[in-house]
């Protein structure tokens, strides 16, 4: 029974294996989406469906036609429009300006009368005249940076053909900070701004439509102007309080931040220390008074070898190029190394440790004391938006040692306070210690020895 259940076992482990393989597989070698080329047509229709209360009747004449200036008596309105004709630019149209406006939100009836008693009828309603009645983000908004920049209109601007442009120009629309990137028609009256890859990061945005843009029936729009943020420069965990001699304490942002603005707006004092009543021994240098300031090293949190080879595996290996695109069609983050990291580091946090210790040892702290650390305010790594918060970080250094625990061969309940006489007692410090300049006195104590680790990999 053990050998069939051993069997069952391993066989499930296999199903899982190629089930994994097979899944991998399948993303690597799925077949690429095709693109296809969308073309748009126009139907036919004498009279768009509707028409803005201040613009010209467009009378579109079938190409079966030959076209003829005279043709505009052959037009007629129920009910009756007072106007008069106008020339046109567009070869088969016609073009009937209103004396007055036009009745809002009412149909009107356009007939051509052609020969042998046929004609061409077709109804428009009369709406408002074009506007801009939306842009996103919204004003005064705080928008993610991956978000597209877009301009609703309440009438077609353009016709439905320009849907198929990749990109549109020309037009009456400034972005500032300038921002790298295209515009594009995604319906007949919404263009959007698409970022070639994102918006600048704690930046103040403004959005301004000039004058001269035209709408489909020839009307002018009012400009409009709307300001937004994107995501501005946040702290993110601040609560450490214990740091170890030798590690720094960490500072996180919610982006990349300029290293060097934000030296000069950090400090560190010692607000207590056992040492400081300790007369310094040979070679030691006098422990900072209390309440003074503390020489630091600040620097970006350093990547260790795992970080940059999993950055590398995901960002440059062609098999995982359909999770780089699903992130980018997503606009998702989770991969940080794409924006916030720089080769080596992670602009997002910052380490900070106290520049030497009394020993002189660079990069440590003092044992056994209390630090204040002390933060003004924060720049981000681009955009104009300061973090203009002021935190404070009250933190203890540790000593040397990092734990003690007990073993004995007789209990399993003993403790460094419930000590076997005839057991062990381990003491775990936070780097490697020469145990011939140590000393260590205890009554009774038998022999002294380093522990056993694993072989580094």
């Amino acid at each position: 029974m053990a050998e069939i259940r051993k069997k069952i076992s391993l066989l499930k482990v296999l199903g899982l294996f190629f089930s994994i393989i097979l899944i991998g597989l399948a993303f690597t070698f799925w077949p690429k989406p095709v693109k296809i080329n969308v073309a748009y047509t126009k139907v036919y229709r004498l009279v768009e469906e509707k028409i803005s209360q201040n613009a010209a009747i467009q009378i579109n004449l079938p190409k079966s036609i030959k076209f003829s200036p005279e043709m505009a008596q052959a037009v007629s309105f129920q009910p009756e429009i007072l106007g008069k004709w106008v020339a046109s630019t567009t070869q088969n149209q016609l073009i009937y300006q209103p004396k007055d406006p036009l009745v809002l939100n009412h149909y009107y009836q356009a007939t051509l009368a052609l020969a042998e008693n046929n004609k061409i009828s077709a109804d428009f309603m009369v709406v408002e005249d074009p506007a801009i009645i939306a842009i996103f983000p919204n004003k005064d908004s705080e928008a993610n940076e991956y978000s597209d920049i877009t301009i609703v209109f309440n009438r077609p601007m353009v016709p439905l053909t320009t849907l198929s442009v990749s990109e549109a120009k020309d037009l009456p629309v400034e972005i500032t900070p300038k921002t790298e990137g295209h515009y594009k028609w995604i319906t007949t009256s919404n263009l959007k701004f698409i970022p070639k890859e994102r918006l600048l990061r704690s930046s103040n945005y403004k959005v301004t439509i000039k004058s001269g843009l035209v709408s489909m029936d020839n009307l002018s729009l009012k400009g409009a102007e709307v300001q937004f943020q994107t995501r501005p420069l946040r702290y993110i965990d601040l609560e450490q309080n214990t740091a170890a001699y030798n590690q720094p304490i960490i500072l996180k942002f919610n982006q990349p931040v300029d290293l060097e603005k934000i030296k000069k707006e950090i400090a560190v004092t010692r607000i207590t220390s056992s040492l400081s009543l300790t007369p310094p021994m040979p070679g030691q240098k006098p422990v900072t008074p209390t309440g003074e300031s503390v020489p630091v090293l600040i620097q970006y949190r350093s990547l260790d070898e795992n970080e940059k080879i999993g950055k590398n595996n995901v960002s440059a290996n062609p098999s995982f190029g359909w999770l780089n695109n699903l992130t980018a069609a997503l606009k998702l983050n989770f991969l940080p190394s794409a924006s916030n990291q720089n080769g080596t580091v992670d602009k997002t946090t910052l380490e900070i440790y106290g520049l030497k210790d009394r020993f002189g040892r660079a990069k440590m702290w003092d044992a056994n004391n209390n630090y204040k650390l002390v933060i003004n305010k924060a720049y981000p790594e681009e955009g104009d938006i300061i973090l203009n918060e002021s935190r404070q970080i009250a933190f203890n250094v540790t000593d040397v040692v990092s734990s003690v625990s007990a073993e004995s061969d007789r209990t399993s309940y003993a403790q460094s306070d419930f000590f076997d006489p005839k057991g062990k007692l381990w003491i775990s410090f936070y780097e490697d210690m020469d145990l011939n300049a140590m000393r260590i006195n205890s009554a009774h104590l038998k022999e002294t020895g380093y522990g056993e680790k694993c072989k580094d990999a």
